[in-house]
């Protein structure tokens, strides 16, 4: 019984990551067509990490569409700048 509990929880995990980083996915390729891939982007990118160092320093609970979209708009100019240096 132990054994079954302890299986379910870690597929319970695994599943709920591979969720949100579907969802990370989704909102990144809908935000890049957004702004028609050259003006969306970077931005998009940037927003991307921000959510992902969110999670990697623990705060896995932090709303994903609130700071994506709120990092999107707040880099957007900085982003742009950065992504044409680069490109």
């Amino acid at each position: 019984m132990l054994m079954i509990h302890s299986v379910t929880n870690g597929l319970n995990r695994f599943c709920t990551w591979v969720m949100r980083l579907a969802y990370l996915n989704v909102l990144w390729i809908l935000f890049s067509l957004a702004g028609l891939v050259v003006f969306g982007l970077m931005p998009a990118t940037a927003a991307m990490f921000t959510v992902a160092r969110e999670w990697a320093k623990g705060n896995t609970d932090a709303p994903v569409f609130s700071v994506f979209f709120r990092t999107f708009k707040k880099e957007w100019r900085a982003s742009q700048i950065l992504g044409l240096i680069v490109v």
